[in-house]
């Protein structure tokens, strides 16, 4: 770029600059679609979208296998961290021997009264 004239490198730069523009705009497209893929693939969007009793039925199901992924994962979390038993119990309706038993063998959960 060096050899080039003061104009030649402005249209070189401008050209760059449209470039990075389009990429980026092509970027922030895929994004939108990859989250809008995600979310009509929930399971709650699913259920909502169910157009027969018999969808609504296996949709519900979906949203419990979900939910219970969803709850697994947090007690997993919250187990790492130190929270006790008893206290997710108090969170889940239950006692929180309920909870140990159900989910003592998670990977990563420690399996004391804590």
């Amino acid at each position: 770029m060096s050899g080039m004239s003061k104009a030649a490198r402005g249209k070189a730069a401008s050209r760059d600059h449209e470039r990075q523009r389009r990429r980026n705009e092509i970027d922030r497209r895929r994004v939108e679609e990859a989250e809008a893929r995600a979310e009509s693939d929930s399971p709650l969007v699913r259920l909502a979208n169910a157009p027969t009793p018999i969808a609504r039925l296996h949709a519900i199901r979906r949203v419990r296998v979900w939910l219970d992924e969803l709850e697994a994962g947090q007690v997993e979390e919250l187990r790492a961290v130190g929270v006790s038993w008893a206290r997710m119990g108090r969170e889940l309706g239950v006692t929180g021997q309920a909870v140990s038993k159900r989910y003592r063998g998670l990977a990563g959960v420690v399996r004391d009264d804590g």
